[in-house]
């Protein structure tokens, strides 16, 4: 993987969500995978700021909105995180996250919302991050080694 520097993307909860998308969306021109990572949803649930947290997710969500007008037609979505991380208690815990795929032949359930309970009651409701996610991704993409006939 090649990192890609965005001006004014370095990991705060200034950072600007569009360009950091926008620059995704370009390389897509380039690379068959593109991984977006956004630390200020972290940061603030440790800093117990859940205005914050809710500002940065609400700045995430507009820059996926201007990524999905640039980026190609036949691109995929997965959003997760690598640990819950609860404002209420300001450290990571074991708790379960959310994961959402989305793109052209991804299998549709009636989750209508991205949060840890809502995802809990969708199709992926318990995979192990750390396992599955990667072979989930790959086979969307096509490039998972298939077993069986």
């Amino acid at each position: 993987m090649d990192v890609i520097s965005v001006d004014n993307y370095i990991g705060s909860k200034d950072d600007d969500f569009t360009a950091a998308f926008q620059a995704a969306a370009r390389a897509l021109n380039n690379y068959d995978f593109v991984f977006v990572h956004v630390k200020p949803t972290d940061s603030m649930s440790h800093d117990g700021d859940a205005r914050g947290k809710a500002m940065i997710i609400e700045r995430v969500d507009a820059g996926i909105r201007r990524f999905l007008e640039e980026a190609p037609s036949d691109t995929y979505i997965f959003i997760t995180c690598d640990h819950a991380t609860p404002i209420t208690v300001k450290d990571h815990t074991g708790d379960p996250v959310p994961f959402m795929a989305w793109g052209p032949d991804v299998m549709k359930d009636d989750v209508a919302q991205f949060s840890e309970r809502a995802c809990a009651k969708g199709f992926w409701s318990r995979i192990r991050g750390g396992i599955d996610v990667m072979n989930i991704i790959a086979n969307y993409l096509g490039t998972l080694e298939k077993f069986g006939e």
